[in-house]
């Protein structure tokens, strides 16, 4: 399910090892809650999990975990 009601001109990171990208969401007014609950339904429970995450063009989230991550 996309981030609603966002256009998004080209994919930008929302997450880098572990870290949220505050600058980068308050650009595309992005909300650091959707993105967690993001996360929690594709099974993360923490950003500290997260090795890389952005919002693509169609406004999905690609995720890429860390390693060690899957449980």
């Amino acid at each position: 399910m996309p981030i609603p009601n966002k256009i998004i001109p080209l994919p930008v990171s929302v997450i880098t090892d572990g870290n949220v990208i505050k600058r980068n969401l308050n650009e595309y007014n992005l909300d650091e809650n959707c993105l967690n609950t993001k996360l929690e339904e594709n099974g993360i429970r923490s950003i500290k999990d997260v090795f890389y995450a952005e919002v693509q063009e169609d406004g999905s989230l690609y995720i890429d975990r860390k390693r060690g991550s899957y449980k």
